[in-house]
């Protein structure tokens, strides 16, 4: 298998992960409404894509949307733009962090730390922002956003922790890729 048959493969599989993931995430929010939180591990599923993938991996928000859709079972299509927007931005941390391998970001646990909270800040700040468009105060939506996601964030840190050493799951997938080719020559 090439490469980018890889590449495809595996974010296809993580987008499908990701809907999986927030469909019973969004259906255990709805069945147990006084639970006081949420949780979805779909956008951890994003970080894993991204720190696999790079920018790429942000394309996994599809999956999430999907899900929102599905679940809702409204169309308003201002609300899926602004979910896919603002889940896309994700795209953005990997940008900002192109200085960095994989390696670095995940054996240093202040920067994996600032990698996840910069990819949930990112998509709440631009959920937030473009939520504006359909009226909403932007500190309202950032903080109800926020408070939604506060659970989230901290048991996809605590799970992406515990699995950050496991050898074939958060690497970069190219080198890896490429690594594995040039062993079994």
């Amino acid at each position: 298998m090439s490469l980018k048959e890889y590449k495809r493969f595996d974010i296809a599989f993580m987008m499908f992960l990701a809907f999986v993931a927030e469909l019973l995430g969004q259906y255990l929010h709805l069945k147990l409404p006084g639970a006081g939180f949420y949780l979805s591990f779909s956008t951890m599923i994003i970080v894993i894509t991204m720190i696999r993938w790079g920018v790429i991996g942000a394309s996994v928000s599809l999956g999430i949307v999907l899900a929102s859709i599905i679940v809702t079972k409204k169309i308003d299509f201002l609300i899926i733009s602004i979910q896919l927007i603002s889940y896309a931005s994700a795209g953005i941390i990997p940008i900002i962090f192109y200085k960095k391998t994989v390696y670095e970001i995940i054996s240093t646990t202040w920067m994996f730390l600032l990698y996840i909270i910069s990819t949930f800040a990112i998509i709440t700040l631009s959920y937030s922002l473009l939520a504006m468009m359909k009226g909403y105060s932007f500190g309202d939506i950032f903080l109800l956003y926020f408070n939604r996601q506060l659970f989230t964030l901290l048991m996809s840190y605590i799970v992406l922790l515990m699995i950050r050493h496991q050898k074939e799951l958060l690497v970069d997938m190219t080198i890896y890729f490429n690594e594995d080719k040039e062993t079994k020559k």
